[in-house]
């Protein structure tokens, strides 16, 4: 990211306050063509990017921890029905089960079937072609930057919607 200032330094000065102020063009065209080039890498294995993303969450950042609808609204930033509708289409494809658990019949845990399991590794595999790519040229330091200013974008858009929720 900081080697991309000097890029810019060259540029005359109102170019570059142009482009500087327009962020979330930049992180709407990155999402975009994430979006696609994660979903192209899945097609072969027959799920979506995002089925992708929440069965890797499921399999490997939660391994033998319940899992919840609540928890994948939560990681990924998702409203309620989104969640629902990711949700839905990866138990008609048998990729999850849902099942109650004892302590509360409302609650329903999301358990990989089998098929999850075997896709698991070309999931695993994809994803980590597709960061590869993505950060090819990025030192540590550039990282570590870009995940804070993510961050602080993401809780600065929080707050704002925190705000206007108080106001309706």
């Amino acid at each position: 990211i900081v080697s991309y200032l000097t890029i810019y330094s060259a540029e005359p000065k109102g170019a570059f306050m142009e482009q500087q102020d327009d962020l979330g063009k930049y992180v709407m065209t990155l999402s975009h063509q994430l979006r696609r080039r994660i979903d192209a890498g899945m097609a072969s294995i027959g799920i979506t990017g995002m089925q992708a993303r929440v069965l890797h969450f499921i399999l490997k950042e939660r391994e033998g921890k319940e899992v919840f609808q609540r928890d994948i609204e939560m990681e990924f930033n998702l409203r309620r029905p989104s969640a629902t509708g990711i949700l839905h289409l990866m138990e008609q494809n048998g990729l999850i089960l849902r099942e109650s658990v004892a302590h509360d019949a409302r609650l329903k845990k999301l358990v990989p079937t089998e098929k999850a399991v075997c896709v698991s590794e070309q999931v695993d595999r994809q994803l980590a072609e597709i960061e590869k790519d993505l950060c090819q040229g990025l030192k540590r330091d550039d990282k570590i930057l870009f995940r804070g200013l993510c961050l602080q974008m993401e809780e600065n858009l929080a707050v704002t919607e925190k705000k206007e929720e108080k106001e309706w």
